[in-house]
């Protein structure tokens, strides 16, 4: 078993902050700034850092700055939780790139079709900024107001120069109700002087707690399901605008050091190209130049990895894109101690802060690698031959949900016209599915219905592989590569809103 040594960690004490957050805090020479652009505590009367934000400060906030500022304009509501709260987004670029807002959308769709012709030099990179999927891993999502802020403030040469190469889709919380859930907590138990200590019920949010949604579901594990309204929507603006880079923002250990990707080399996913690995490693140069800059302790390869393709960070490695995940040391309230000293709310808010601006800085600097990545990922795919076949044996209602799932990746499906027999199995006409290999989407495909029983380590994160036709019990050949009389019996695309009459039993509506 091979072990590797942490290239970048600092022995040196991290900053303090007071309990509030500005820009003079996390510069050395404060950035020149448009006073036309509102400052967050302009529009909220609470400074960053001050407290835990509520989800409608936050958005109050970043509406505020899409009306006043000419590089942001709001895209809408994706999705909206269960418990009424809205999930939008946000497009920041400069206003040349948003007045092409549209062109630039529907060349993503070019850029991944092998027939269609797309000048690359022409194009920005797209990135995703995703925060604080985690409600009680708050310091995300807190720093969405300074970093909006900083972004269409700031009158910073080099910054614009980024922002014409990268057109930004800000996603400033990945699950309201339970960041709002943590919030109320914290703000509520926490002292006119904050207590430190680890002990505090500050600091031990009761069940249910801030983590999960609603209905108690931890999000960062409904990539690959994707049963809840906010997995749904987060899924369609991810294929909606096919990012170059994703970025997941959260919180760990309050005794560890920050953490940014690439994960343990040895629990990378096994379809995950080299290329993309390598892009990672030289996004991470840029993170190692910002906290080295600071003195900031961080460490990356080590403890987390890239293996499970149903986690914010590692499942945009199999649709052409670079994911990378974000671990902050979580102060878990207004501040606690800790075995590398007082870890305050403000200094976990400011180091997301420094990773959404080299993630920016890094963006812009790789943009024609990733853009050409990106295209090679699709129109280099080895073309293959054949089908899965697959039937939930008088239960269409569990088909119909399988396919849903595949449909939300982009996975194009299939229904047989009439009956297949292969390896002794019936496949019956209308109750039948067919799943091309060869589509753009193949790799993740054959994630989802891989069949992998070895590993390079056994220790994993958390989940090592997902075989998802044996999670629904389905009937399957795992491939059927003489496909000359098969595909005379495709008859419809699965997706299709129609009814498929099952031979005398109750119709389904497919999704």
């Amino acid at each position: 078993m091979k072990y590797l040594l942490l290239p970048f960690v600092l022995l040196i004490n991290a900053p303090s902050f007071g309990q509030s957050l500005t820009l003079n805090d996390v510069f050395d020479e404060p950035p020149r700034l448009n006073e036309s652009i509102p400052a967050p505590k302009d529009i909220t009367d609470v400074q960053v850092g001050e407290r835990h934000w509520y989800h409608y400060e936050i958005v109050n906030y970043l509406d505020a700055v899409a009306e006043a500022s000419p590089r942001m304009v709001a895209l809408g509501e994706h999705a909206r939780t269960y418990g009424g709260r809205p999930l939008v987004s946000y497009a920041i670029s400069t206003p040349e790139n948003l007045a092409r807002l549209d062109e630039i959308k529907a060349a993503r769709s070019a850029i991944i079709d092998p027939a269609a012709k797309v000048d690359l030099s022409a194009q920005p990179a797209v990135l995703h900024m995703m925060y604080s999927i985690h409600g009680n891993e708050p310091s995300g999502a807190n720093s969405t107001p300074l970093v909006a802020y900083y972004l269409n403030a700031a009158q910073d040469a080099e910054l614009l120069e980024q922002l014409a190469d990268v057109v930004i889709i800000f996603n400033p919380m990945l699950n309201p109700d339970g960041l709002d859930r943590f919030a109320y907590w914290s703000n509520a138990h926490r002292g006119m002087n904050p207590s430190f200590d680890p002990n505090d019920r500050e600091h031990a949010q009761s069940v249910p707690n801030g983590r999960t949604n609603y209905y108690w579901f931890d999000l960062n594990r409904d990539w690959l399901p994707h049963q809840h309204p906010e997995s749904r929507g987060r899924l369609s603006l991810f294929h909606e605008w096919k990012p170059n880079v994703q970025l997941d923002f959260h919180e760990q250990g309050s005794n560890s050091n920050f953490f940014f990707m690439p994960g343990k080399p040895e629990r990378t996913n096994p379809l995950t190209p080299d290329i993309n690995q390598v892009l990672t490693a030289k996004i991470g140069e840029y993170h190692a130049q910002a906290f080295d800059a600071e003195g900031i302790r961080f460490f990356t390869e080590e403890g987390y990895d890239d293996f499970f393709m149903g986690k914010g960070s590692t499942y945009p490695d199999l649709f052409g894109t670079v994911g990378i995940l974000f671990e902050q040391p979580s102060s878990r309230g207004a501040g606690q101690d800790t075995v590398n000293g007082k870890l305050t709310f403000p200094f976990s808010i400011s180091n997301q802060f420094r990773a959404s601006l080299s993630s920016i800085k890094a963006t812009a600097a790789l943009k024609d690698e990733l853009l050409n990545y990106q295209r090679n990922f699709y129109t280099q795919q080895k073309p293959k031959r054949g089908h899965y076949l697959a039937s939930a044996d008088g239960d269409p209602t569990r088909l119909a949900e399988f396919v849903r799932i595949l449909s939300g990746h982009q996975i194009e499906v299939e229904v047989l016209a009439s009956d297949v027999k292969a390896e002794g199995k019936t496949f019956k006409a209308g109750e039948a599915i067919a799943i091309p290999l060869d589509q753009p989407q193949a790799t993740y495909l054959e994630t989802l219905w891989r069949e992998q029983l070895e590993f390079e380590e056994n220790v994993f994160y958390d989940v090592s592989t997902w075989t998802l036709p044996w999670a629904f019990n389905l009937s399957i050949v795992p491939s059927l590569s003489e496909i000359t009389k098969i595909m005379e019996l495709i008859f419809f695309a699965y997706n299709k809103p129609k009814l498929i009459s099952c031979c005398g039993r109750i119709p389904f509506r497919v999704p």
